[in-house]
């Protein structure tokens, strides 16, 4: 039986102060590197080498992406976070810092727009990717990543403040007719069959313990061999999404779409 994500939209509010500080911790962990790994490879399939463009990342954290992004020329980021902008002050490779929320003026067109883990904490997430759109120019490349299966909604999403979490039929969806997808498919795929256990275990036991308060993210830091381990993991799953054999699951679904020129 296929699962597909409900139309189902859960109350999200901005990442809670202590998830966002375990974010930060986290930025140069396994999972990060991983997913770094596979950016820099499909930025450098999707852009002409010795050209300057010009690069968004919208919600772009503590910047753990925009040293990859700046091998390519001219980025701006936007981020609405107070820790985030902080840690994106430090980094003199920034253009321009964006501060407000979506949908805001860009200042001209990129030809480049990521956001990567954002869509999913944003109410409206079909006008989110239309408005991103609207911001590349001709030819230019959306480069997006999702979490995957609504079945796994659970306290660390809403920690996170997620709305919903897609398969990869129902995040395509969303995307507009002048958005070509070129690339898309299932990532962290090796490391579902745990996370998927933990977080049902999670639910069981605050189920039968009943416990209350906060919820909580759960943790991606793990000891330095298993971290450097599931690096190379995932270093082999970027290979091999960039052969066109991504795995047919995984905990994120990660999207490439060019902007068409219009009809003339």
């Amino acid at each position: 039986m296929t699962l597909r994500a409900t139309n189902r939209s859960y109350p999200a509010e901005a990442m809670d102060r202590n998830s966002y500080q375990q974010y930060d911790a986290e930025s140069a962990n396994w999972l990060r590197r991983g997913r770094l790994s596979l950016l820099s490879m499909l930025l450098q399939d999707a852009l002409e080498p010795g050209v300057e463009h010009r690069l968004l990342e919208v919600g772009a954290g503590v910047g753990q992406n925009v040293p990859a992004l700046a091998e390519h020329g001219h980025v701006d980021v936007a981020e609405i976070d107070q820790l985030g902008l902080e840690r994106l002050g430090e980094l003199d490779m920034i253009a321009r810092v964006y501060t407000e929320p979506i949908p805001f003026v860009l200042d001209g067109r990129y030809d480049v727009i990521c956001a990567l883990d954002v869509i999913e904490h944003l109410k409206d997430d079909r006008g989110a990717i239309s408005w991103i759109a609207d911001g590349l120019e001709p030819g230019g490349c959306f480069i997006a990543s999702v979490p995957a299966y609504q079945w796994l909604f659970g306290d660390h999403d809403v920690a996170l403040g997620h709305y919903r979490r897609y398969t990869g039929p129902s995040f395509l969806s969303l995307m507009p007719e002048d958005l070509e997808v070129t690339r898309a498919g299932y990532f962290n795929s090796s490391v579902l069959p745990p996370v998927a256990m933990a977080r049902q275990f999670g639910r069981l036991r605050r189920r039968m313990s009943k416990r209350s308060g906060e919820p909580q993210k759960q943790s991606s830091l793990l000891p330095g061999p298993i971290d450097r381990f599931l690096e190379r993991v995932l270093e082999f799953e970027a290979k091999r999404f960039m052969k066109r054999r991504p795995a047919p699951f995984g905990l994120s679904i990660f999207v490439v779409a060019r902007k068409t020129s219009p009809q003339v």
